[in-house]
């Protein structure tokens, strides 16, 4: 398996809740849209296919180093979820 599929059946694994945190997180003021962009991008597509996800996003300058936007989207994600699964501070309550 690819590591493009790793992150096309991680994002189609997510709940509606998960994606909306992810959303909300990337939304964040000096994040980069573009990952964002790209999240949504595979996540409305049925079967993964790269090859219109590089034409969709053509003129982006990300695509030049498309591996790492996957590597990095893949990051942010996993980020999200342990995030959200981390128990909170007695100081924060």
């Amino acid at each position: 398996m690819q590591v493009s599929e790793d992150l096309y059946f991680l994002i189609r694994s997510l709940t509606k809740a998960e994606k909306r945190r992810f959303r909300l997180q990337s939304n964040r003021p000096g994040s980069d849209p573009n990952y964002l962009r790209l999240f949504d991008a595979i996540a409305a597509q049925d079967p993964y296919d790269e090859p219109t996800l590089l034409t969709q996003f053509a003129g982006e300058s990300f695509i030049r180093n498309f591996s790492v936007a996957k590597a990095y989207l893949y990051s942010a994600i996993l980020q999200s979820l342990r995030t959200a699964k981390a128990p909170i501070s007695p100081a924060a309550q």
